[in-house]
């Protein structure tokens, strides 16, 4: 909910939730929080929440001190930058390291790294190049051999492009290549920013901003289905009060769902209105909504997300289109391997479609959750470093509070932590749950584990 706050800029309830996290939350949730307080201006709280992240694991502290470079700049973010680099390398985030590794290279003043450019520009790196627009922009213009990647943000993300230029603080040079990338995005930022570029001092940034004759191509389409539901055009967000209804958001969440598969629409009618004579016709308000509301400001009206033809409706597969659900799936379906599995664990921000309990959403839900459960069962069998296994194991108590064997492995992991108070305090919280929603007592090696740790205090 904060975080829908805070994209929804509603900083001072953002604010509000945040706090009431950090203060009750479980310690990876007042990680996240006091990031959340740092993102909205609090940068102190983002140093709190990397001390804090070393408490929880590896996972927590890399993605915690990656976040906290790009928030604090200068020496200070070489540093935590250093650690995030290493930490994900490690873990095989493989994305999250590449971040790392340039933002490491602009607050060490060195060249951005080859590999970590072209890594950030495979097609499923589109969420580590939203990130890497909102800090890196300015200094990536002016670095030789970026030239891809910045076209890659000009279309993901032309608003960042338009901030640049509306400070007003660019050089020359960085003009020039702003120009260039621009030039083949598309979209009301894209041309506002061109627009900027035409009335430029400089002759050269004038000449490639000239008017265009057609759309280099339609923003990407961006969903965010783990947690609360939120849709981009590029890097805008489309805000709650923009949608006619929760039902036509729930409609694009429904089509986003099947992975690029036609619904037909008596399956559509059945799901969102069963038994209603009106179904039909609420059918093509609803598809009619969702055609306007997916449209950009400007885009031809022959050009649709939605399309609906004879054999049913599906989203456009022509247009861009990135999904953390769709991501999650791939990942998973090569969870074997420890970087997939990682992948899964880290695309988990929360519930599938968080605050929404339809029959196929709660199906839905269940099956996101077996996925994750199923790849931090697979790190857990392999990991020996304790601080991992500790917080792959409190992940995965948050999935299953009734998993014994990541009860054990978290037992364990504080005692190789030389942390037995905490192996006892958590070994009472086990046994009150077992016994109250269950009726069992612990197993016997949570027995022996607890008994190992009382006898170390």
């Amino acid at each position: 909910m904060a975080r829908a706050l805070e994209r929804s800029q509603s900083p001072e309830s953002a604010r509000l939730a945040y706090e009431s996290l950090a203060e009750n939350g479980s310690t990876r949730e007042q990680v996240e929080a006091l990031l959340g307080l740092a993102r909205l201006g609090d940068a102190e709280q983002a140093r709190r929440a990397v001390e804090l992240a070393r408490q929880v694991g590896p996972l927590a502290t890399a993605r915690s001190s990656l976040e906290a470079a790009l928030l604090l700049g200068g020496n200070e973010a070489g540093e935590l930058a250093r650690e995030a680099a290493g930490l994900s390398s490690r873990l095989g985030l493989r994305p999250q390291a590449a971040l790392a590794t340039l933002v490491e290279a602009r607050w060490n003043a060195h060249a951005p790294p080859e590999e970590a450019l072209a890594t950030l520009l495979e097609p499923e790196q589109l969420q580590a190049r939203a990130d890497l627009a909102r800090w890196g922009l300015d200094w990536l213009l002016l670095e030789p051999g970026c030239e891809s990647l910045l076209a890659s943000l000009a279309r993901e993300a032309p608003r960042e492009f338009n901030t640049l230029l509306l400070r007003g603080q660019l050089s020359v040079p960085a003009r020039r290549a702003a120009a260039r990338a621009l030039a083949g995005s598309w979209g009301m930022w894209a041309e506002e920013g061109m627009r900027l570029l035409a009335e430029d001092p400089d002759p050269e940034v004038r000449q490639v901003a000239q008017p265009r004759t057609g759309a280099a191509g339609p923003p990407m389409l961006r969903l965010f289905s783990l947690g609360p539901f939120e849709v981009f055009h590029g890097d805008t967000r489309l805000e709650d009060r923009q949608w006619k209804s929760p039902k036509v958001r729930l409609m694009l969440a429904f089509l986003a769902a099947q992975q690029g598969r036609t619904v037909s629409e008596d399956l559509l009618t059945e799901v969102f209105w069963p038994e209603e004579p009106r179904g039909k016709r609420n059918l093509s308000a609803t598809l009619s909504h969702l055609r306007n509301n997916l449209r950009p400001p400007g885009w031809p009206g022959e050009l649709n997300y939605v399309l609906r033809a004879s054999q049913g409706i599906q989203l456009n597969p022509e247009l861009p289109r990135w999904h953390d659900y769709d991501e999650l799936e791939r990942a998973a379906a090569g969870a074997r391997e420890p970087e997939a599995c990682r992948r899964v664990v880290d695309l988990y921000r929360g519930p599938y479609l968080e605050g929404q309990y339809a029959d196929w959403v709660l199906l839905r839900r269940t099956r996101v959750e077996r996925l994750v459960l199923t790849a931090l069962e697979a790190l857990l069998a392999h990991e020996a470093d304790p601080a991992s296994v500790l917080e792959l194991a409190e992940r995965t108590l948050e999935l299953d509070p009734y998993h014994q064997d990541a009860w054990l492995r978290l037992l364990n992991a504080f005692l190789a932590l030389k942390r037995p108070a905490e192996a006892v305090r958590r070994f009472e919280s086990c046994r009150k749950l077992l016994q109250r929603d269950l009726g069992l007592e612990p197993p016997i090696e949570l027995l022996r584990a607890h008994e190992t740790a009382r006898l170390s205090l």
